[in-house]
Parts: C-alpha cells; sequence; structure tokens
C-alpha cells in the first residue's frame, strides 16, 4: 500500500473548506452517538459529500476511512490518485495496484489509523461493499467490531445547504435546455433517436454532466415501459411519448418530466394529463415542513382517485434528490414519499415529485418537477410550462 502526501495539482473544490468541514463534523457527531471509532464508507455519493473526491471509476474498490479525530483517508485504486489530488480537499489517501489485495489495503489503513480491535461502522445497504470483501475484511480483522452505520453519512445528505441547492437550481436550467430541444425535435416521421440526440447535444453544450440514469425518451406503447431508452423507432401520428430529463452540474441533478402526443390525444389520453397536472399542483400546494411524507403520497393519491385513476399511481409519489452517480440520480433510499413513511419535511429537503399515469392499451402520461423544501412550503427549481404537449 502506498500513501500519498500533498501533490501539486490545482485543487477542483466544489464546495468551501468550511461546508466540507461542517460536513464531517455532522457525521463524527452521529459516530458518537454510535459509539463508533472509525466509519467505512464505500458509497460514491457519500465519498464525494465529505471529500470532494469523485470518478466514474466505482467499479474497482474504494472506500473513505474517517476516523473521530484527526484528517479522514482515502482508499482507492492507484489510477485514481490524481483524481484524489485534484478533487478532495484533504491529502490524506492511500492506494492499491491491480495486483494487490484491496480488502488487504483496508485492513493496514484501519490499523494505521488505529482502530484495529475497535467498533468499525460500515455500510451494510452499500451497493459497493460486496459480502466477500465484508467477510474478508472481518475475517482478517478477528478483534476489530465492525457495526452497521448505514444512513450515518446520508443524515446529512437529506438537507442541502444553501451552496448544494445552488448548483442544483443550475441543473435545472440545463434540464430546462434539454425538455425545450426534445420537443422541438418531436415530429411525425422522426426517431426517438433524433429526438435523443437533439437533448443529449442541447444538455451537453449547457454544461451539463453525465446523469446517474440515462435521459428518457419514449413514443407509442413505448410510454408503458418506465425507465425506457430512446431506440431507432419511427414516430407516428397519434403515438403520446414523453420525457425524463436530469439536469447535472458538480454531481448534482435536477429532473423534471412532461409528456404530449403527436397530433391530437385521445380523450382518454387527455383526461390522464390533466390529471397528473393537477396532482403535480395539489401535491406541491400540501407540501411543507411538518408534513409526513405518507400523508403527502396519500393526499396525491386521492387526487388521481378524484379524477377517476384509483390506484393506477401506485408507486411512491416523489423521492429525494441530489448528489449522484450512476445506476441512480435519486436519493430515494435516503427518503421517499411513501405510504408508511412517518418521517416529516424539513426545510433544505429536496424531492423530485412524480406523478404519472401507465394504462396498458392507452400508454402514459407524466408531469414531474423537483423542488426544494422552504420554511412555509416548497419552490419549485424547475421554470417550464406544465401544460400537454401536441406536436
Amino acid at each position: 500500500m502506498t500513501v500519498e502526501g500533498g501533490t501539486a495539482a490545482t485543487k477542483e473544490l466544489s464546495f468551501s473548506l468550511e461546508e466540507y468541514g461542517a460536513r464531517l463534523a455532522g457525521v463524527r457527531e452521529r459516530m458518537r452517538a454510535a459509539g463508533l471509532d472509525l466509519l467505512l464508507s464505500h458509497t460514491p455519493e457519500n465519498l464525494t459529500y465529505l471529500s470532494g473526491y469523485r470518478t466514474p471509476g466505482y467499479y474497482r474498490y474504494q472506500c473513505l476511512a474517517v476516523p473521530l479525530d484527526g484528517e479522514p483517508a482515502l482508499l482507492t485504486r492507484r489510477l485514481e490518485a490524481y483524481n484524489v489530488a485534484v478533487y478532495s480537499w484533504f491529502d490524506r489517501h492511500a492506494t492499491w495496484t491491480d495486483t494487490e489485495d484491496h480488502v488487504a489495503a483496508t485492513a493496514r489503513l484501519v490499523a494505521d489509523l488505529g482502530a484495529e480491535g475497535r467498533r468499525v461502522g460500515v455500510e451494510k445497504d452499500s451497493w459497493f461493499l460486496p459480502v466477500r470483501d465484508f467477510e474478508g475484511l472481518a475475517a482478517r480483522m478477528p478483534t476489530t467490531t465492525f457495526v452497521d452505520a448505514s444512513g450515518i453519512v446520508e443524515q446529512g445528505r437529506l438537507i442541502k445547504s444553501p451552496a448544494e441547492i445552488a448548483l442544483m437550481r443550475r441543473a435545472a436550467r440545463h434540464a430546462e435546455t434539454g425538455m425545450r430541444a426534445g420537443l422541438d425535435a418531436v415530429a411525425e416521421g422522426r426517431t426517438e433517436n433524433d429526438v435523443g440526440a437533439a437533448v443529449a447535444a442541447a444538455m451537453a453544450l449547457a454544461g451539463s454532466e453525465y446523469a446517474g440514469l440515462p435521459q428518457f425518451f419514449v413514443s407509442g406503447a413505448r410510454t408503458l415501459i418506465p425507465h425506457a431508452t430512446w431506440t431507432s423507432r419511427r414516430m407516428e401520428r397519434g403515438d403520446p411519448f414523453f420525457f425524463e430529463l436530469c439536469g447535472v452540474v458538480e454531481r448534482y441533478g435536477c429532473a423534471m418530466s412532461r409528456s404530449g402526443t403527436i397530433g391530437e390525444p385521445s380523450a382518454q389520453l387527455a383526461r390522464m394529463a390533466a390529471a397528473v397536472e393537477e396532482a403535480l399542483a395539489g401535491t406541491l400546494a400540501i407540501m411543507r415542513p411538518g408534513v409526513t411524507a405518507h400523508d403527502v403520497n396519500a393526499a396525491c393519491q386521492a387526487i388521481l382517485t378524484q379524477a377517476g385513476f384509483p390506484g393506477v399511481h401506485g408507486h411512491r409519489v416523489a423521492y429525494s434528490i441530489g448528489l449522484n452517480f450512476p445506476p441512480d440520480w435519486g436519493e430515494g433510499e435516503i427518503m421517499s414519499l411513501q405510504r408508511g413513511e412517518e418521517r416529516v419535511l424539513r426545510p433544505g429537503m429536496t424531492f423530485h415529485v412524480i406523478p404519472a399515469l401507465f394504462i396498458p392499451g392507452v400508454g402514459a402520461t407524466i408531469c414531474t418537477e423537483t423542488v426544494v423544501v422552504t420554511e412555509t412550503g416548497v419552490e419549485s427549481l424547475i421554470d417550464f410550462e406544465r401544460g400537454y404537449a401536441r406536436r
């Protein structure tokens, strides 16, 4: 294992040192409450949140070690060393090479930080800590107590700072740019790929980064596939269509959806479109600090039921959104507005609110926006007309 010191690289930090320090202090406060001496985080968004370091190379092992005192330490593949030098606000860094055992490197790092034989937290719900690696680490350190520390970092991520919200506002402009370009490109005889190319080019030229999910555009019967991406399908008169797009700035995303028809919609599609627009407006109207996620979800379901679509929208009505890497642009694992979720909304939370109707044999309509919870209600970060599009 190689321990790297400072380098001559020019730092590219997304936030001030004061903000990173406040995030670290919050995590340490929660570590003390859980009786932890060290936290090992393996979730890419958590690494970026606490250190600034980011890479799409997390398909290979990496982790962040946070002691109760002193500087945290990153452990990455050696190839990522310059990413750490550029993006991380601290310089403590250990590496492993492709021919070395990364689990052994992790054990050495824990020992170097004085936590062997003590209580070490790991994120058991992280997609990026395989069972084999966790069991291997526990076997190498039999005197160390490993406990589940899932959610300790995410509790801080749930409430966005003004600086984070500022990045999401910029990301919203990119989503709007992509939506405008996409709607302008929809026409009878064109392919979904034609529309996708217009969306991708407009967003990239505006400055948007890659999103944690693909940008979505589908048409015709394919609108019933919620997470389908564009294909070579050629669009026809009467086809419904919808977009779900996410602008991203400094890894912070802001998502929105709009739908429409090539030509005039059927009476059923028109009813569905009116219902989801009403559901979006009505849901945002009741969202405010102190209201439970369960009650927000119930209110949205009630609006759709009253409009004649009981039980059609059966999933969550919104999910937390912000910092994102593939395979997701949302933070639904942190908090979703859904049945049985009794946590309340708090100022600084950000959600993608997603009323939609998918009816076999008819198609889908969807109208969604990203909002931030304020002291008195919510503010939509999206500035784009909600009307059902006709092309």
